[in-house]
């Protein structure tokens, strides 16, 4: 039981590490995009993120992973609320 928990309890903190990036993303999002299109590749891309940004690496690629439709105000506040929910564990 203990080892179930402890492995949820993981889990949750490594989708509230990428969410917590999501939502920086978001914040300044003609700045992260304009960084991306500037980098010659996704690593650069990535490198630049986690500098300009002072996200982590895997912030930073999940960023990039991100699809447009993810970027709407619609999802933000899903981000938000599961932001919530998670830190609430």
């Amino acid at each position: 039981m203990q080892r179930r928990a402890e492995f949820d309890l993981r889990k949750a903190n490594k989708r509230l590490h990428l969410v917590d990036g999501f939502l920086a993303a978001m914040e300044n999002l003609d700045a992260v995009v304009s960084t991306i299109r500037g980098a010659s590749d996704s690593d650069e891309a990535v490198e630049q993120l986690q500098s300009v940004f002072t996200l982590s690496q895997e912030q930073a690629e999940g960023v990039l992973g991100l699809t447009l439709r993810r970027l709407t105000s619609m999802e933000k506040n899903k981000l938000a609320e599961e932001q919530g929910s998670l830190r609430a564990r």
